[in-house]
């Protein structure tokens, strides 16, 4: 995990915007790396990992769970399959190949699924930790102190 040191340079501003997250991550012990624009919390091998971005419109974070991805592909594969298993004449080479296209839809919606709970897990704790830092600021003012 690789910190760059903020010098003022506008291009690693995106980075130090995503500080809240990176310590919810690091208080869960989720490892994370950098990838461009983006952060990636690897989930395992052959796990697509979870790719979150700073937007500075809403000046949040974008989870992106591969979510919609999931849902074409096996809006594509199901059919195939299911016609590869009853509309043909169903042998052991169709029957194999209609299971394989089914079982590999079912675990792209078991990944992206696992993806979206962990996306709305970190965004539990992001508000949890904004909470406490809210309740912080709010402490520290009622005792006449600066907000931090």
């Amino acid at each position: 995990m690789d910190t760059p040191s903020f010098t003022g340079d506008p291009s690693m501003e995106w980075w130090h915007r995503l500080q809240p997250l990176r310590s919810v991550l690091k208080q869960m012990g989720l490892p994370h790396r950098r990838d461009g624009q983006n952060l990636l919390i690897p989930l395992g091998p052959f796990r697509t990992p979870l790719k979150v971005r700073y937007n500075p419109a809403n000046q949040g974070f974008d989870f992106h769970t591969g979510w919609l991805r999931a849902i074409g592909i096996t809006g594509l594969v199901v059919p195939y399959a299911i016609w590869i298993l009853f509309a043909q004449q169903v042998n052991g080479l169709s029957a194999l190949c209609g299971g394989l296209y089914l079982m590999f839809s079912l675990v792209m919606l078991a990944d992206a699924l696992y993806r979206e709970n962990l996306a709305n897990t970190l965004r539990l704790g992001l508000v949890t930790q904004g909470n406490s830092a809210s309740r912080t600021d709010i402490g520290n003012q009622q005792q006449g102190k600066p907000c931090q």
